[in-house]
């Protein structure tokens, strides 16, 4: 192979240097969400932990027949018997409670829930 002309030599170098740069650019990219990271853990770090208050539930039997509530969590789907209208968080899996709501029509529930039993009942053995 022959000698490379000074125009295509230049020309090979500036193709090599630009490959350079980007990979530096990219290098440079990948430092800076490195560094957000590690500032954003480093702040964490530095917070106080939250004082979490240990207590007890004591359940009582009632020897008395009442209508009650169940309370259904949106985010863990579990339910709960009862509930208070100043808890804050589900009791079942933590989440933040947003608000309550009644549902209006119970037999539109239990429609629903029959419907949703198929449905998996479907999806399993199909």
């Amino acid at each position: 192979m022959g000698q490379l002309s000074e125009r295509a030599f230049r020309k090979k170098q500036a193709g090599i240097l630009a490959q350079q740069l980007l990979s530096v650019d990219k290098e440079r990219a990948a430092s800076a969400k490195v560094k957000e990271a590690l500032e954003l853990a480093h702040r964490v770090l530095l917070e106080e932990p939250k004082t979490v208050t240990p207590c007890k539930f004591l359940l009582e039997f009632s020897p008395f027949s009442a209508q009650t509530e169940r309370a259904h969590c949106s985010e863990c789907g579990e339910a709960s018997i009862g509930h208070n209208e100043r808890w804050r968080f589900c009791p079942l899996c933590g989440s933040q409670i947003e608000h309550f709501e009644r549902e209006e029509n119970p037999d539109a529930r239990l429609l629903n829930e029959r419907v949703k039993s198929a449905l998996e009942e479907i999806h399993v053995n199909g």
